[in-house]
């Protein structure tokens, strides 16, 4: 593995909080995305001969993760902190979606009458978003890549009330 690769894995390890990552590669039943995305970079960079891994340790690192500035303000969400999410990703729903109305905030998750105060989590000031709405022009292989996106809906009781603001049917 190069010199310019070592670094960029130990950037990545920096970069992820210790929350991310978790000593086994699925947690609660689902694959934790931090240690698919470290034991990729590992297992792509380390393996092979050394020509082939340099080649595959570059191609591996140039990837862009994509990680989008969320705001939202559904303030009765239980993971909403400072019109941010707490949530490390989320979903964006609406696979038929022609207008912001027919999409949704998969994640969405009420917090009624505003008994809970997330006090273990803070908010994300970037984080991945899952899209379903495949019309849309940010939506590439179902990954969201706007800059920034806003999720609108506040007063909602169920994830239909809400809505991804920045759609725009392709």
């Amino acid at each position: 593995m190069c010199r310019g690769c070592v670094r960029n894995l130990i950037f990545l390890r920096m970069a992820l909080k210790p929350s991310d990552v978790s000593m086994s590669p699925a947690r609660n039943g689902y694959s934790n995305p931090a240690n698919v995305m470290l034991a990729a970079a590992e297992s792509e960079i380390s393996g092979g001969d050394e020509d082939n891994s340099r080649a595959a340790c570059h191609e591996f690192m140039q990837e862009e993760i994509t990680m989008t500035k969320l705001e939202c303000n559904v303030t009765n969400c239980l993971h909403n902190a400072e019109n941010r999410c707490c949530k490390q990703a989320i979903i964006v729903d609406g696979s038929e979606a022609r207008e912001t109305y027919e999409t949704c905030c998969g994640s969405f998750d009420r917090n009624s009458e505003g008994s809970f105060k997330n006090l273990f989590k803070t908010p994300e000031s970037r984080l991945e978003i899952d899209c379903e709405a495949v019309n849309c022009v940010y939506n590439r292989e179902r990954r969201c890549e706007a800059e920034r996106i806003g999720i609108a809906g506040d007063g909602a009781s169920e994830a239909e009330q809400t809505e991804c603001a920045t759609f725009l049917m392709r």
